[in-house]
């Protein structure tokens, strides 16, 4: 599906991860009323939450479950959750486990090969003890040639609950191989220098596999040096990520 295709390299760069939301067959057959949206989810089970480039589970694995909903005119919605784990073992909790991600978003195809997606995006951490608010929403825009090569630009105001603003920069692309292979690679820039005092570059390389239902990803994630600064060397740096998604 069109939309489809460029929101899954989108979720490359946003999510470190070749997440799709994958339709039923039946769906993608165009089997599905026109007047109905299609309907579909991944389970997914990780060696590690990379986010932007950055551990979000101290590099422990983590489970992760998402269902979309995507409509004939363009509009579309999904939630999203994961495991997470902030604090090291030592310190004191902040009572967050969970990320649960819920956005709407509309894509639209113009001049043949183009594509342009906006979404806004809610990330919400319930469980968080007073004092440890994470929540923020960020609005997202991209541009996609021929569904394989994309630019996107994120801005949140309050980014993870700081009050302050955070800009985010990426560049993306997307290959289908032969033998059900897919390889995706993106560079980032997020922009911190609001909330944190300074930003740091991220770059992302996935290689994935599907069996059917199945998808088994590799990903390398790097991030800048000034990534180490800003959070730690334990959470940045080279990351080798293994996933496996099961769609439904």
């Amino acid at each position: 599906m069109r939309q489809e295709t460029h929101r899954r390299a989108t979720a490359l760069l946003l999510a470190g991860l070749v997440l799709p939301v994958s339709l039923p067959a039946d769906d993608q057959a165009g089997n599905r009323p026109k007047s109905r949206p299609d309907v579909g989810g991944t389970l997914t089970l990780t060696t590690d939450y990379v986010f932007r480039g950055v551990s979000q589970t101290l590099g422990k694995p983590a489970i992760q479950l998402d269902v979309g909903f995507e409509w004939p005119s363009g509009w579309y919605a999904y939630a999203w959750a994961s495991t997470v784990d902030f604090v090291a073992a030592g310190y004191p909790e902040d009572g967050a486990d969970v990320e649960l991600n819920t956005a709407v978003g509309f894509a639209v195809p113009f001049f043949d090969r183009w594509a342009a997606d906006v979404v806004v995006v809610d990330y919400r951490y319930p469980g968080t003890v007073q004092g440890a608010d994470y929540d923020y929403v960020e609005i997202i825009a991209s541009v996609w040639l021929d569904e394989r090569v994309g630019a996107t630009v994120g801005y949140s105001s309050n980014v993870c609950g700081t009050g302050r603003e955070a800009w985010v920069y990426e560049l993306g692309t997307q290959l289908e191989l032969p033998g059900k292979l897919d390889i995706a690679a993106g560079a980032g820039w997020y922009d911190l220098s609001a909330s944190a005092g300074g930003g740091y570059g991220y770059t992302a390389l996935a290689l994935s596999r599907t069996f059917e239902r199945a998808t088994v990803s590799l990903i390398c994630n790097y991030t800048s040096s000034s990534a180490r600064d800003l959070f730690s060397a334990e959470l940045t740096g080279r990351r080798l990520v293994a996933a496996l998604s099961i769609s439904f």
